[in-house]
Formats: C-alpha cells, structure tokens, sequence
C-alpha cells in the first residue's frame, strides 16, 4: 500500500532531522524531550502495525490464488476493513509526527508537509474509508448482508 510507503517516508525524514535539531528558545536537543521519543516510539509502530496487517492481508490473498479458490463474502468485508485500518495507522501516524514537528513541519520545502497532505488526501479513496468499510464488515460478520453490491 503506497500510503505505508508516505507514512515511513515521513517518519524516517523526521527521525533523521530529529538527531540535530535544536530547540529555537532553549537550544536544548529536542531528541532528549520525553514527549519527542514517545511519538516517535508511537508513530513507528502505527507504520509497522498497518504494514503486518497490509502482508497478512497479501499473504491470505497469493495463497488462495495459489489454491484456485476465491475469498468468501466475510473475506472480501475483513480484507477491506483490514485495508481501511491500515490507512488510518498510516494517517496516525504521520499526524503525530506533524504535531510534534511544529510549524517548520508545513514549509513547501519540508517533505512533511507533502506526505502529511497526500496522505490525507489517499485516505479518501473510497476502499480506504473506515467509516464505510468497517461497517461494511460489520454487517456480514453478523449475517446481515452487504449494503455494498460490489462487495
């Protein structure tokens, strides 16, 4: 999923600018901020939960193609409400690195604000909704069946 792809992009550009940074008023490392760590512990493992979701989802995908078989119903609903999770994990995190970044984080010369934008951008494709695709789950998981017909 490209928006995995945004999201460590992000992250790696604010890691590595985070090993110099200087606090503007106080001139202290702001690497040694308790809060900059927690994020960064946060965001990191947002990116690698949406990409150990996005390769179960990848690896339950090649093996029934391998089989002959095709995914059921409650499959196809999992599989996309799995997608849509991963997508908010990515969005997530890049919002968190972008919160703790401040405003150089919005500079049209910092990537940040690129991937911060064409994140939330991605974020509305309609296969990545949440508020669509888990419901969507919702209502097979139950027995009710699908409100979307191209399910």
């Amino acid at each position: 999923m490209p928006m995995i792809g945004m999201a460590r992009g992000a992250y790696e550009h604010f890691v590595d600018g985070l090993k110099n940074q200087t606090a503007r008023y106080t001139g202290s490392r702001v690497a040694e901020y308790t809060t900059v760590q927690l994020k960064v512990a946060e965001a990191g493992v947002l990116i690698d939960t949406a990409y150990l979701l996005c390769r179960e989802v990848w690896s339950q995908a090649q093996a029934l193609v391998a089989a002959g078989d095709r995914p059921d119903l409650e499959t196809r609903a999992r599989w996309r409400r799995d997608g849509s999770h991963a997508a908010r994990c990515a969005v997530q995190a890049v919002d968190l690195i972008h919160t703790v970044s401040g405003t150089t984080a919005d500079r049209l010369d910092n990537p940040l604000q690129r991937h911060f934008r064409d994140l939330h951008s991605a974020v509305h494709q309609i296969q990545l909704v949440w508020d669509i695709n888990a419901p969507e789950f919702g209502r097979v998981a139950v027995g009710l069946p699908p409100a979307n017909p191209g399910l």
